[in-house]
C-alpha cells in the first residue's frame, strides 16, 4: 500500500494536520522561511521561474509565437501553506495589484528542447547541462489570495 494512502487512513479529519509543519522523509522540517527562498540552490523555487525583484515564483509556459504565461504564488503564501496553518491560509490577504515585472524563466533542458526552435531571436538563453534560463518582462497581476499571473514577452 502506498505511504500516502496509509497516512490518510490514520488521519480522522484534516484539521488534525493544522499547524503540523511539513517534514521530509527523513523527519527534517522543510525550510520555507523567506530568507531561504532568496537562494535558488536551497529553496522550493530552485527549479522554478522567479520574479527578479519580487517575492514569488512559479511556472512559465509558451502560449503563442512570442508570448509566454507566468503562473505563480507569493513566497509568503508558500511559507503559510508549509506550516499548515489552515486558518491563516484562508484568512491571509495580500495586496492586489498589477505591475510590470521581470521574470527569470527556468526550464529543465528536456522541456526547453521543445521550445528552442520557436524562441524569438531577442531571447538569449543561458544553457547548462540540466536547465535553461532567460529573462522576460511583462505585466503581472497579484491577487489578494497570493496567486500571481501574467503575460511575458
Amino acid at each position: 500500500m502506498d505511504f500516502g494512502v496509509k497516512f490518510w487512513k490514520v488521519i480522522r479529519y484534516s484539521l488534525e494536520l493544522n499547524e503540523i509543519s511539513l517534514k521530509r522523509v527523513n523527519g527534517d522540517l522543510f525550510d520555507f522561511s523567506l530568507n531561504s527562498l532568496t537562494d535558488r540552490n536551497t529553496s522550493f523555487f530552485a527549479n522554478k521561474s522567479k520574479i527578479v525583484n519580487g517575492s514569488g515564483g512559479g511556472i512559465v509556459f509558451k502560449i503563442s509565437e512570442k508570448t509566454f504565461f507566468f503562473l505563480g504564488i507569493q513566497e509568503e503564501l508558500l511559507t503559510i501553506a508549509a506550516n499548515q496553518n489552515f486558518e491563516l491560509i484562508t484568512k491571509q490577504k495580500f495586496e492586489a495589484k498589477t505591475q510590470d515585472d521581470e521574470v527569470d524563466c527556468y526550464f529543465d533542458i528536456h522541456n526547453f528542447k521543445r521550445l528552442e526552435s520557436d524562441l524569438p531571436d531577442s531571447i538569449k538563453p543561458v544553457i547548462s547541462k540540466q536547465y535553461v534560463r532567460f529573462n522576460l518582462k511583462g505585466q503581472l497581476h497579484y491577487s489578494s489570495s497570493g496567486i500571481i499571473f501574467g503575460i511575458l514577452q
